[in-house]
This record gives structure tokens, sequence and C-alpha cells, in this order.
């Protein structure tokens, strides 16, 4: 489209400055994600080994 294209701002705080939280390394969570997906350390190990997480 030519111009400016009318959207909505996200929710959250409206303050001044906008939130510039450092952004997660990848895969920095990925150890706690499956093993909160009820993966044991021994079967995500073994999933970092294969290079698959």
């Amino acid at each position: 489209p030519a111009g400016p294209v009318p959207a909505l701002a996200p929710p959250g705080p409206t303050g001044d400055a906008p939130r510039m939280d450092a952004v997660p390394a990848l895969g920095e969570h990925t150890r706690a994600i499956l093993g909160e997906l009820g993966l044991s350390g021994d079967a995500v190990d073994a999933l970092v080994e294969e290079g698959v997480a």
C-alpha cells in the first residue's frame, strides 16, 4: 500500500519510553521449556547431542 496503514498499538504500558529488554539468545530457554513439557534431563541432553534442540 502507498502511505501509512492504520493499526492498533499493542496492549501494554503506554509510558513515554518504550520498553527495551534484552532479547533472549537463540536456545536460551530450550532446556527449561522442554523440562516443563515433561522431558527428562537425559532426553533433553539426547536432543541437544543430535542437534535437534
